[in-house]
């Protein structure tokens, strides 16, 4: 009868031991997931509340879209943080990237925009941009485009992230 519960205790052990390990494996792995994308984790008691990605076509073109709600208690933390990578900045953006992320409409001409789908109401705020493409050329005199952009909404602790791929 010891014998016995002595094996049960190794194999509830051995059960706890790697549930633990998988959850320490998926904290890692969302963590160098959030880094990639905007330079920095965030923090765990985040709720993804809007999520697509149309990656997976041709040669991995696609756009990864996720709306993610900050704990109020995270919000000050996460904006000291993105400021302090040096990668983050304070909105408004400049024009360029403006007109690049969100189009710019005139009587003389009309320009769509990367980032359609992103918040433009945004007043107290901050925003990152990683631009991944591999030549010098000009943004907007690019073929294709392939770049990271996050908008960080402190007002409402919501995270706005979008990856292009084209």
């Amino acid at each position: 009868m010891r014998k016995l519960l002595i094996k049960v205790m190794i194999i509830i052990l051995i059960i706890l031991v790697l549930i633990g390990g998988k959850k320490v494996y998926e904290q890692e792995a969302r963590e160098k997931h959030y880094i990639s994308l905007i330079g920095l984790s965030i923090p765990e008691s985040s709720i993804t509340i809007e999520f697509s990605d149309s990656h997976g076509g041709f040669h991995g073109d696609g756009i990864y879209y996720e709306v993610i709600q900050l704990d109020k208690d995270a919000i000050s933390s996460f904006t000291e943080n993105a400021l302090n990578t040096g990668s983050w900045g304070r909105l408004p953006m400049d024009k360029d990237l403006r007109k690049f992320i969100h189009g710019e409409h005139t009587n003389n001409y009309s320009y769509g925009g990367y980032g359609e789908m992103m918040p433009e109401d945004i007043v107290y705020g901050l925003y990152y941009f990683k631009d991944r493409y591999r030549t010098g050329e000009y943004i907007f005199d690019r073929s294709s485009q392939n770049f990271n952009f996050a908008l960080f909404d402190i007002n409402k602790g919501r995270l706005y992230i979008l990856k292009y791929d084209s």
